[in-house]
Formats: C-alpha cells, structure tokens, sequence
C-alpha cells in the first residue's frame, strides 16, 4: 500500500464521527429551537393528574413543559397558567391546601424574592368542596394564585397564572375561568 493511501484511510473514520456528532448536535438544537406548543382545540378538556380542565378555548398547551401526571403549562398571549395535581393521602381542608401553597410561595420568596400573594377570596367551582384565590405579584409580573379541593380533601388542585404588570381584567378572568372548569375526578359522579 502507497503512503499517500493510508494517509487517506486514517482520515475518512475520523470525519465520518465528526460529521456524525455535527449531525446529531445540530438535530438536537434545531428540536429545541422548536416550539413545543400544542393548541388546545375548542371543545377538547385536558386531564391532569385526577382532575379534568375544560373551558380552554384559546390556550396553547405546552408540551415540554407539562406533565400530565402532575402539572400543565398553558399559555394565551402573555399570560401562563400552571395548574399543578395533588393527591394527598389523608383527608386536608382548603385551609390546609392553601398553607401548603403559602409554604412554597414563602420559600420561594426567600430564595428568589419579590413575591407577594394577597388576601384569599372564595373562588366558586362547579366539582369541587372549595376553591380559594389571590392576586399575586412576582418579580415584574402580576397575576393570581388558586387552590381547589375535592370533596373528600383528599385532593387538590392549584396554581398560578402570570402575566405583565399591565395584565388586564380580562386576560386574569380567563385564566380563573379556566380554573373554574376544572373537575376532580374523585367528585365526578360514576355512570
């Protein structure tokens, strides 16, 4: 064998695992770089974790971001629901899902500041023992925060949705309107 082919052997494996690692670093951005946003159809409701929400006619729900076991990112504009499922295990009030809520609000305050949730308000639910919300502030942000029980207080759904400071009215009453659909299985009647 010539010199000048082995030369050329020895070269062809090497750009062939560079151009493979070009390729598959190039996929992977290109994925992220994508959007990963489904819109929700009218009509259609989203299970989430044991609760059911409907009424979500204009939200975009997204897909890298939600679990559906546990929790769902929609978003509608410049504002971004997250509702987030809780089963318990033992029985617990609206009060004590709220505390909980407050709780991580509080440790995130600590480690992130600039958050401020205000007074509690009754919050009327169909499917569910008790719903509670609040204005909340978070960093240059403006929105509300809700927690709605079942029945039997042994789940529980809450969240937040955030928006600019310069949220209308409008835009947070469509995201508590989205939660005010929301329907925990465990109070949903069996056929």
């Amino acid at each position: 064998m010539s010199p000048s082919r082995a030369r050329h052997r020895r070269w062809v494996p090497p750009a062939a695992v560079a151009f493979t690692l070009a390729w598959v670093v190039l996929a992977v951005a290109v994925n992220r770089a994508l959007p990963n946003r489904e819109p929700v159809p009218p009509g259609d409701a989203v299970e989430v974790g044991g609760a059911v929400v409907t009424d979500l006619e204009g939200w975009t729900l997204d897909t890298a971001a939600s679990d559906l076991a546990q929790q769902i990112v929609l978003d509608k504009g410049d504002q971004v629901l997250l509702i987030s499922y809780h089963g318990f295990g033992r029985e617990a009030s609206g009060d004590d899902a709220w505390q909980g809520f407050e709780h991580l609000l509080s440790a995130s305050t600590a480690r992130e500041g600039g958050i401020a949730l205000g007074d509690r308000e009754p919050l009327q639910v169909e499917g569910a023992a008790q719903g509670e919300w609040s204005g909340l502030h978070v960093a240059d942000r403006a929105g509300a925060a809700f927690v709605v029980t079942a029945d039997d207080g042994l789940e529980a759904v809450e969240g937040t949705v955030l928006g600019p400071l310069q949220s209308s009215n409008t835009d947070i009453d469509a995201a508590l309107a989205v939660v005010q659909s929301v329907e925990l299985l465990s109070n949903m009647e069996v056929l």
